[in-house]
């Protein structure tokens, strides 16, 4: 199979090539996810997210043998943003001491929330943590960190 020309179809509208490259790095796509992914449902969640990003941005690829190069870059992309959801979540079992936590009165009020508003992402969230959720001062440090 010829790269270049799959990929020059594929742009040209030729659903069926695109569908043959994927297919034909399928394998590679899945070692790589599995390389930094542990499940196999978050390797397929990737790889899936990684191939329908590609079907539509196909048109900003700039040279068309650098396909595989660009799909596994996107790939891993998608990786990390599995490993980044997946540290926001919360197991079930942490959820029922969480239920003793109180939020910090003052939260509600309008300025402090404009305040928390303005902070970057990071310190939103560890502000947030701790007037809302009563989290310890433990998790301050966590700003920081990134």
């Amino acid at each position: 199979m010829n790269v270049k020309e799959e990929v020059k179809k594929a742009r040209k509208g030729d659903h069926d090539a695109f569908i043959r490259l994927v297919l034909a790095i399928k394998v590679k796509m899945y070692g790589l996810a599995s390389s930094i992914l542990r499940s196999d449902e978050d390797c397929a969640d990737a790889i899936q997210e990684t191939i329908l990003k590609a079907y539509k941005s196909l048109h900003m690829l700039k040279k068309t043998e650098f396909f595989h190069t660009w799909i596994s870059r996107i790939l891993i992309n998608e990786c990390r943003q599995v490993l980044r959801n997946k540290k926001r979540l919360i197991p079930i079992d942490d959820m029922e001491s969480m239920d003793k936590l109180k939020p910090v009165p003052d939260y509600d009020s309008l300025d402090i929330r404009d305040a928390v508003e303005q902070l970057d992402e990071p310190l939103q969230t560890v502000i947030q943590l701790y007037m809302v959720l009563s989290f310890p001062t433990m998790y301050s440090g966590c700003a920081t960190a990134g």
